[in-house]
């Protein structure tokens, strides 16, 4: 699907590195594969760790998917690194 480029894709999302040399470890697919975690390395260090998730689109499902979402344990390996968050493709960016 996409040669020479790492890759996690699950039902819902994907993450996709295009430059080659970086690879994803760490990997983590949410059950309801609504969610990919991954750390991004090059050939010496962790870069920087990545997390796609795909809300529901319905305010009920997605209050009851927030509370869910945030206390999956991969987040707390996250907490150390700075984030960015993209909610969409014509969204700006915000930084944490």
């Amino acid at each position: 699907m996409f040669p020479r480029s790492a890759f996690v894709i699950s039902k819902h999302c994907a993450i996709i590195c295009l430059k080659p040399g970086l690879e994803l470890t760490d990997t983590v697919i949410s059950r309801d594969e609504r969610c990919i975690t991954a750390s991004v390395m090059d050939a010496h260090q962790v870069i920087c760790q990545v997390a796609n998730v795909y809300m529901p689109a319905q305010a009920a499902s997605r209050h009851a998917f927030l509370p869910e979402l945030l206390s999956m344990p991969f987040w707390s390996d996250m907490l150390d690194f700075q984030c960015a968050v993209k909610r969409g493709l014509k969204k700006q960016v915000e930084y944490c």
